[in-house]
């Protein structure tokens, strides 16, 4: 599974992409376990390189792994959701073994998890002074600069 989404991320959904080795029948957003959130927007990616999703008509015999699979299904080799709804924090993500099967009947293994940090908080700011209050006269502010910054200029108000 993969993401074009900086870690951390502060976005309100993330996009995913789970890409298999061959077309496999029967992938779902029931699929895909989450910590948090849900997905939306499940569908196979046309866009994907080597990905042709096409209708596939076959008879599935009882055995694969007691789960029921639909005579018409589409078979893809990739797949993209968007993830909404994520509490802050570490999320994650991972496709179980035989979630899907390819159409020789063969069912996926376990996926390595999706790791990606949601930050939903807001930078904190803390300017401090060593003069003191009340003064009339120059106040040399002074802070903890960003590394984004160089540095940190002193105004005088």
């Amino acid at each position: 599974m993969f993401s074009p989404l900086w870690n951390p991320t502060s976005a309100d959904l993330i996009p995913i992409t789970a890409t298999f080795s061959e077309c496999v029948i029967g992938f779902g957003a029931e699929d895909v376990h989450m910590s948090s959130g849900y997905a939306a927007a499940f569908m196979p990616q046309v866009g994907c390189e080597r990905n042709k999703p096409y209708i596939v008509t076959f008879a599935v015999r009882a055995e694969l792994h007691a789960r029921a699979y639909p005579a018409h299904l589409i078979a893809a080799v990739c797949f993209r959701w968007q993830v909404l709804g994520m509490l802050g924090g570490n999320f994650t993500a991972n496709i179980t073994e035989w979630a899907v099967v390819d159409v020789a009947g063969n069912g996926n293994e376990n996926t390595a998890t999706f790791h990606i940090f949601v930050d939903k908080s807001e930078p904190q700011v803390e300017l401090l002074s060593s003069t003191p209050s009340p003064t009339n006269g120059n106040i040399t502010i002074t802070g903890v600069c960003l590394s984004l910054f160089r540095s940190l200029p002193t105004y005088h108000l």
